[in-house]
C-alpha cells in the first residue's frame, strides 16, 4: 500500500512537505545556525539511511522538519496512530530522527534547544 492509499500516511505526508516549505520560508537564513546548533544539541544522531536522512546535514535538519509537523499537528506528524518513537510501520524511515523529536517534544518548551522558535 502507498502512501496516498492510507488517509493517515498521505497526512503526514503533506504535513512533512509543508514543514519543509515553513522552514525554507520563514526561516531560510537560519538554517546553516539551525544545522550547527542541533549538532551541539544532539550530538551522535544516527545519519545513515533508514535511521536518518542518510547525510548528516540532511537528517539533522529533519529534525526541525518533524519537530514542526509535531508541533503544527499536535500528533506525530509522519502517522497520526503511528506508535511513539516509530514510522507507520516496519518498512518505513527516519527512525533515530522520530525517535529523538518525539523525545524531545515530551519536555518542556525551554528544553527543546535549537527547536523553540518553529512556528506554524
Amino acid at each position: 500500500m502507498g502512501a496516498l492509499d492510507n488517509d493517515d500516511l498521505t497526512l503526514s505526508t503533506y504535513i512533512h512537505e509543508q514543514a519543509h516549505w515553513l522552514l525554507m520560508e520563514r526561516h531560510h537564513g537560519q538554517m546553516r545556525d539551525l544545522y550547527r546548533d542541533l549538532k551541539l544539541w544532539l550530538p551522535g544522531l544516527p545519519t545513515d539511511y533508514p535511521r536518518g536522512d542518510g547525510n548528516e546535514e540532511g537528517t539533522y535538519i529533519h529534525l526541525a522538519v518533524h519537530h514542526a509537523g509535531v508541533a503544527g499537528h499536535g500528533r506525530n506528524s509522519w502517522a497520526p496512530s503511528a506508535p511513539a518513537g516509530r514510522g507507520p510501520s516496519e518498512d518505513d524511515h527516519y527512525f533515530a530522527i522520530y525517535a529523538a523529536v518525539l523525545e524531545h517534544a515530551r519536555r518542556s518548551r525551554h528544553q527543546l534547544g535549537p527547536l523553540y522558535f518553529i512556528r506554524w
